[in-house]
């Protein structure tokens, strides 16, 4: 039984008195112990996702599942079910109250769900232990730490409940290079003491593939490819997921792939394959129908009709890249 699961899930909001989806049937499974990296664009909708799975948006279609029991409705969400999915934010500096100190902010979940204040001072230094910070830190307030400092405790607010999964949403983005390294680090000593499963999500390609053990790609709302990590680089099927890696690792160019500024794709309508303008496969079958996300082999996902069939030739990906 999978720990968390998405199946066929939607989200809607409305914008200019129109509905507007955001997710759109979107599907995956994420297993106890096991990272799932999710890599896409910005604005395709992975913090949306990200936050559904976490019952702060509320899901339009679908079922969402969490150890076997259906969570759909954030109503649903018990304190239990919420201590047992936790998050850690791009910038842990804007999700810490300014006015508290450290130590209050790491005391604060334990104290609402009743943990007497030695135990939860003996947790605390257990965490921070951890996470490699030293005790003096739990004096201070968010704007005495540097930017790694305040990620490594964003890290220890979220396994002080003792959670089953943890929810990393872009957790190294802002932060220089090696200290990236160290956070990526961090998180896979923490799983392997916990157990952790991790959802990861990150524009970074590198850390996608450092750290993740099965990987799911979105474009525009929809899962478009979920595969091994081992495949990630010379397995894909789906042509969005190949441009992804045109050009690591340079990256410069790959990034421009990414963009979403190309007018001629928020222009795609209802029909069809969503990335049927930027495809360089792109045939009338693409124009006409949306493909489903299927099943072609062991731990294999793709949404492409001709995933199956065609080998996409890197010359052509280079091509759609560009």
């Amino acid at each position: 039984m999978p720990l968390l699961s998405f199946e066929d899930v939607g989200v809607e909001r409305v914008a200019a008195r129109r509905r507007v989806r955001i997710l759109d049937r979107v599907t995956f499974s994420i297993e106890s112990g096991e990272t799932l990296g999710l890599v896409g664009e910005s604005g395709c909708g992975k913090s949306t996702l990200a936050k559904t799975a976490l019952g702060l948006i509320p899901a339009s279609s679908g079922t969402i599942r969490f150890q076997g029991t259906d969570v759909t409705h954030s109503k649903r969400f018990t304190r239990d079910i919420a201590a047992r999915m936790q998050m850690v934010f791009q910038d842990t500096g804007s999700a810490l109250n300014p006015r508290q100190t450290i130590l209050s902010a790491l005391e604060t979940p334990l104290a609402v769900r009743g943990v007497q204040r030695a135990v939860r001072r003996t947790r605390i230094a257990e965490v921070l232990d951890q996470v490699r910070l030293p005790a003096d830190v739990l004096y201070r307030h968010p704007h005495a730490l540097s930017g790694g400092q305040r990620q490594r405790v964003g890290i220890a607010r979220a396994i002080l409940l003792r959670p089953d999964l943890i929810i990393c949403d872009e957790p190294i983005s802002s932060l220089d290079i090696p200290i990236q390294a160290q956070i990526l680090n961090l998180l896979t000593d923490l799983q392997r003491t916990y157990g952790l499963a991790y959802l990861f999500i990150s524009h970074d390609l590198r850390a996608i593939n450092y750290l993740s053990d099965r990987v799911a790609v979105m474009y525009r709302g929809r899962i478009v490819e979920i595969l091994r990590q081992a495949e990630f680089r010379s397995g894909a099927r789906h042509p969005y997921t190949r441009t992804l890696f045109a050009f690591v690792p340079g990256q410069g160019r790959a990034q421009a792939a990414l963009s979403v500024s190309d007018p001629s794709v928020e222009a795609i309508s209802d029909a069809g394959c969503r990335f049927r303008q930027r495809c360089p496969l792109a045939s009338e079958l693409c124009h006409r129908a949306e493909p489903e996300l299927i099943s072609i082999g062991v731990n294999h996902s793709v949404a492409c009709h001709h995933a199956a069939s065609v080998e996409t030739p890197a010359a052509l990906i280079r091509e759609a890249a560009e």
